[in-house]
């Protein structure tokens, strides 16, 4: 993590160490309460845009798009008369919807990895089959659900080409422009303008577009000039994954979004939230920006679970092109591991991760997560040889 190789400097620079964020992780602030960091805020008090929290569940009792609500929709119209923007979100991957129980909102999960199963949105019409990101299992798409007996699971989530086409449909004098398409122009202009210190105009695509669709991942791309309307089409997609930072990360790129358009633009007047569930308490904590509150509640959460920042997480990852001696190799090394770990207090294997391979490609990749205490030092590499790849407080785990 940057933040670590950060520590790592100033340690051998015998410097200060600086980090600024809009949210700071969970490990900062715990150093924070610890006093081994010490919190600074600005100095000037910023007015904060509120979020406009919108419940897409009524928007399509109402008879509206779902993901274009109404307030959404008027903001486009009135941005385009006033000569401004509207920047649409999408999640990072925008082509994979949620298969979701319209009537209990739960959702079908992945029998071998209990990970949410998702559905191709370019095949969204059809919806033949289901699949795991993880294993690559493919299903038929479900038709019953088993939490509340009904028959109405549908396919949550929309991609950035059916968004366009529906916004084209919709206004269809407005110029829309998908930004994963400008992502290399715009980035060369960026370094161009880095390097010659100059004011590098901004693209024409850009500059004569009225509706932006992007992902959080374009940001450092983005002329936030003209935006004056921020709407998260779908915001609460990242909380279906059973990832314990996945409020914190929703936090901060909410964050994020609100901060950097409201340094960045001259025109921002309102960010909208478009969600199935207003009520999750993660948009309440992004309202009132009393972050300490969610910082104290997650900790002690973690704390009883077991989780970082109280616990470390080692995952071992092992690859081969073979299933079948894939398979076999993280069984026989696993069986070793465990017998050895009953020795120390506290350490654990975390989940079934020897029975379901992740598939990328041709190459199968297990995953062994290790849960330990902080202080207990393992001789991992004695079991996990040259032909396994061991992270120390992994970023991703999923």
């Amino acid at each position: 993590h940057n933040r670590d190789v950060g520590y790592l400097l100033a340690n051998i620079h015998k410097s200060a160490l600086i980090l600024s964020s809009f949210a700071p992780s969970c490990e900062s602030f715990l150093q924070v309460m610890r006093k081994e960091l010490q919190l600074i805020h600005p100095n000037s008090k910023q007015h904060f845009h509120k979020f406009t929290l919108v419940n897409l569940a009524d928007e399509g009792k109402w008879g509206h798009y779902a993901f274009l609500s109404q307030a959404t929709q008027q903001n486009i119209q009135r941005n385009m008369a006033q000569g401004t923007q509207t920047l649409l979100l999408l999640n990072k991957k925008s082509e994979y919807g949620s298969v979701v129980c319209a009537h209990c909102k739960a959702h079908a999960l992945c029998a071998t990895c209990k990970l949410p199963l998702r559905g191709s949105l370019a095949q969204e019409r059809e919806r033949k089959n289901a699949f795991c990101l993880r294993c690559r299992q493919e299903v038929p798409f479900p038709s019953f659900c088993m939490n509340c007996q009904k028959t109405s699971f549908r396919l949550v989530g929309i991609s950035m080409t059916r968004l366009s086409q529906e916004l084209k449909k919709r206004f269809p004098h407005a110029t829309v422009l998908p930004m994963h398409a400008e992502s290399r122009s715009l980035t060369r202009a960026k370094k161009m303008q880095k390097h010659t210190k100059k004011d590098t105009s901004i693209p024409t695509e850009l500059e004569k577009a009225h509706i932006l669709i992007a992902t959080d991942i374009a940001f450092s791309q983005l002329h936030w000039k003209k935006i004056s309307t921020i709407a998260l089409v779908l915001a609460d997609l990242e909380l279906s994954l059973p990832y314990f930072r996945a409020g914190e990360e929703l936090l901060q790129t909410l964050l994020q979004i609100r901060n950097k358009a409201e340094h960045e633009s001259e025109c921002l007047s309102e960010v909208i939230i478009q969600t199935f569930h207003p009520e999750h308490e993660i948009f309440s904590y992004a309202a009132s920006n009393e972050l300490k509150h969610f910082y104290r509640k997650e900790l002690i959460t973690r704390k009883m679970l077991g989780y970082p920042p109280f616990q470390q997480f080692v995952l071992c990852t092992y690859k081969n092109k073979s299933k079948t001696i894939g398979s076999k190799a993280v069984q026989e090394t696993l069986k070793r591991f465990r017998i050895f770990m009953q020795k120390y207090d506290g350490v654990a294997v975390v989940g079934d991760a020897d029975l379901a391979p992740k598939k990328n490609g041709t190459i199968f990749e297990w995953r062994v997560l290790i849960k330990k205490q902080k202080h207990t030092v393992l001789p991992l590499q004695t079991f996990f040889t040259d032909s396994w790849v061991i992270d120390v407080d992994p970023i991703q785990l999923l």
